[in-house]
């Protein structure tokens, strides 16, 4: 676990240096791999926009393209230092979501924090994508999140709160979730690091097994601690928060 590696009386435990010194070599060579990548964004977005063209799927919009590796291994391989070096490769993973318009759907990778005193979204599925690696513009890995069948459009255009309202919100979520209980002197600071137009599923009125793709505003908030001694423990994980850009509903996946 992350805190066994950091504990410094387990470091001079012989099996355990020996692994950290394999695991930090391994990863050393991945990451050359990575940075030694002469194609560009740009080509692997188009090599993967072409998966999608040939495969009619046009109802996806881009969310993520990111430098990586990419490792095969079987399913019942859990160690990936088990896979030699010279079958890892340098690319670019690239995900698309569903979309709304043009609009890409947002995952949660978790669940996130939400008072019972708001008015508050749980979609019964989480939102369609399709994860891609292009090395060299060959397609290494393709997969299908969440796969789902869109059964009709409710609404081809709908009007939006005013953003004034949504930030309203925003600070409601805030005051709820983010109380300070540290020190007596300390303090902290709440920071909203990224805000995007995005889309979210939330449960389709009268029918729990449906979901409803609408417009959202997707803002990513970071926390920052002080003491008394004025040192500062920054969190490094951004909360999502996604706001119903329809109602100001907050949406909480499961």
């Amino acid at each position: 676990s992350h805190e066994m590696y950091n504990d410094q009386s387990l470091k001079n435990e012989e099996p355990l240096k020996t692994y950290l010194s394999t695991f930090n070599q391994y990863y050393s060579k991945t990451n050359d791999l990575m940075n030694s990548i002469t194609e560009t964004p740009e080509q692997a977005l188009a090599a993967a926009k072409k998966v999608l063209s040939d495969l009619r799927m046009d109802d996806f919009s881009l969310d993520i393209v990111e430098k990586g590796v990419w490792m095969p291994r079987q399913p019942q391989e859990w160690d990936e230092l088990s896979t030699p070096i010279s079958e890892v490769h340098g690319g670019y993973s690239i995900v698309f979501s569903r979309s709304a318009g043009q609009l890409a759907g947002f995952a949660a990778s978790y669940g996130g924090m939400a008072a019972t005193e708001m008015l508050t979204y749980t979609p019964p599925f989480d939102v369609e994508q399709i994860f891609i690696f292009i090395s060299n513009g060959k397609v290494l890995d393709f997969s299908w999140h969440n796969m789902a069948r869109t059964v009709e459009t409710v609404a081809a255009n709908t009007k939006l709160l005013p953003f004034d309202e949504i930030k309203e919100r925003l600070a409601d979520y805030l005051s709820y979730n983010f109380p300070y209980d540290g020190p007596e002197n300390g303090s902290f600071s709440i920071d909203i690091v990224d805000a995007q137009l995005r889309s979210s599923q939330i449960t389709a009125k009268d029918d729990p097994f449906r979901a409803w793709l609408v417009p959202s505003w997707l803002f990513k908030i970071r926390l920052d601690y002080s003491t008394a001694e004025n040192t500062s423990t920054t969190v490094t994980a951004d909360y999502p928060c996604e706001i119903n850009a329809l109602d100001g509903g907050i949406i909480i996946p499961k």
